[in-house]
């Protein structure tokens, strides 16, 4: 009997030496494995370590870049400030010097215009005095429903813009969730494939030992031929498992943000109904705080009292501008004609109104009503004095047959056909405009029948007309806006 170095009984010594060879051969495949297993875990480490160098390079590269765009903001920020200061002092210095010039020809002038010239020189703070003056009295009318209107209309904008940030933030939620379905990348699944492909290399040559040595003796049988293909078990799995773990991670992580992207989508279509809703209230209720506030305007000006507050007000903030001047520059009011004072104050008063109704988002008047109105008129020049709110074409208008669709203006129409592209608008009878859907709404519009329906009343503003077709291109989005800076 001959024995190998592991102790194994052998019936002849060639077959001793085999087996001391296939020894050999395994403890050289391990080392080799042990060897390989090394350098790999090396060859990772080493890539870690250029991955983290190049990471760390770039957060300082970006740190640098981002402390370069501050230090230029800032450079740039007080850069802006020493400028428009410069601009200030030229301004005032401007300011000064026409001041002084004005005082100049009012010291030196007897010209009957110098309570005009006054009047131009202190015109801001007198009109602020009486602007103080109007919105006191608005205050004071408590039973008018102008206030009542104003607050409801406010209410309704506000919930318009709460509606519509709702609206943004859906639509930014589905960017994000196209954003990430876009980036989902084979390369986060990266570390899976490294370690198995890693594992493969020892197991590998583990595999090849196993087959040389059942070349070299008998073929392996019971527990050894078990472990035999667990191995070979083990190896495939290990060298295919990225691909599978990939492609179904991937499918996974889509599946999920587009699960995600659809149930942000019924929302923002829950939502539409609602702001359509919120907006056209919106337009309503601020045309009617807006014809309540005209109708205050006209109550201001046909009262006694009103007027007398006026008078006082401007005569003392006249007296009291002069205060500033030479006693030779200044003007005696008992000296200028009541006409005269009469129309600068009606000028004054008018421009401190307008303020006022712009102030409360309402439209103010127009130089010729300004010129044209007159404190206590009667009631027909106070209708001709106050704040004109511009009427729109509405469907069966006056004009009949004969009335022709204008580009740039706003109408009222009936909805009398739905498509999917968008709906047709009966403006005036047999006259019919298409409003695209991008033209229904300042955001994405997923179908027509959420924006309107068959027999609905919508504005809509013409925006072009086909010259050679006649083609009316509509725009609700167009009208809506206008309506609302009105």
């Amino acid at each position: 009997m001959h024995y190998d170095k592991r102790g194994n009984q052998h019936y002849t010594a060639a077959g001793a030496a085999q087996a001391n060879a296939a020894y050999d051969a395994a403890d050289a495949a391990r080392d080799m494995a042990g060897e390989a297993r090394y350098q790999s875990e090396l060859q990772a480490y080493a890539e870690d370590r250029r991955a983290e160098e190049a990471e760390l390079a770039l957060e300082m590269q970006r740190r640098e870049h981002q402390r370069q765009e501050a230090h230029r903001s800032e450079m740039k920020a007080i850069e802006e400030e020493r400028l428009e200061e410069e601009r200030k002092d030229r301004e005032h210095a401007a300011k000064h010097r026409e001041f002084q010039q004005a005082v100049d020809w009012l010291v030196n002038s007897d010209n009957p215009e110098k309570f005009g010239k006054i009047i131009d020189m202190y015109e801001s703070s007198i009109v602020k005095e009486i602007y103080t003056v109007i919105k006191d009295i608005v205050n004071s009318e408590s039973q008018h429903p102008f206030k009542a209107k104003a607050d409801k209309a406010k209410q309704a904008a506000s919930q318009t813009s709460k509606e519509q940030e709702k609206i943004s933030k859906m639509q930014e939620q589905i960017k994000s969730c196209d954003r990430r379905i876009d980036g989902v990348s084979i390369r986060k699944y990266g570390c899976v494939s490294k370690c198995s492909w890693i594992l493969c290399v020892p197991l590998g040559f583990l595999l090849i030992v196993a087959l040389l040595q059942c070349l070299v003796d008998e073929p392996p049988t019971g527990e050894d031929a078990l472990w035999l293909w667990l191995l070979i078990f083990v190896f495939i799995a290990l060298l295919f498992a990225p691909i599978i773990i990939k492609k179904n991670s991937q499918s996974i992580s889509i599946k999920k943000i587009t699960e995600e992207k659809d149930e942000y989508e019924q929302q923002m279509d829950n939502l539409l109904p609602t702001l359509r809703k919120c907006k056209e209230e919106s337009v309503i209720l601020s045309k009617e705080a807006a014809m309540a506030g005209v109708d205050l305007v006209k109550k201001i000006m046909k009262d006694k009292d009103s007027i007398s507050i006026f008078q006082k007000t401007f005569m003392k903030a006249i007296n009291s501008a002069q205060k500033s001047l030479p006693s030779k520059a200044r003007v005696n009011l008992n000296e200028v004609d009541n006409g005269e004072i009469d129309a600068a104050m009606n000028t004054l008063i008018f421009k401190a109104t307008n303020a006022w109704l712009r102030s409360c988002g309402l439209p103010a008047m127009n130089n010729d009503e300004s010129q044209n109105a007159t404190l206590g008129a009667d009631s027909s020049s106070s209708a001709n004095s106050a704040c004109v709110i511009q009427k729109v074409n509405r469907p069966n208008s006056p004009d009949g047959d004969d009335a022709q669709i204008e580009v740039g203006k706003l109408y009222r129409g009936i909805v009398v056909d739905v498509k999917m592209f968008g709906a047709f608008v009966e403006i005036f009878p047999g006259k019919i405009g298409l409003c695209h859907i991008r033209e229904l709404e300042d955001f994405r519009v997923r179908r027509t029948e959420d924006v309107c329906k068959v027999g609905d009343e919508m504005w809509v503003k013409c925006i072009g007309i086909d010259g050679s077709s006649g083609k009316v291109r509509l725009s609700r989005r167009d009208a809506m806006k206008e309506m609302m800076t009105k």
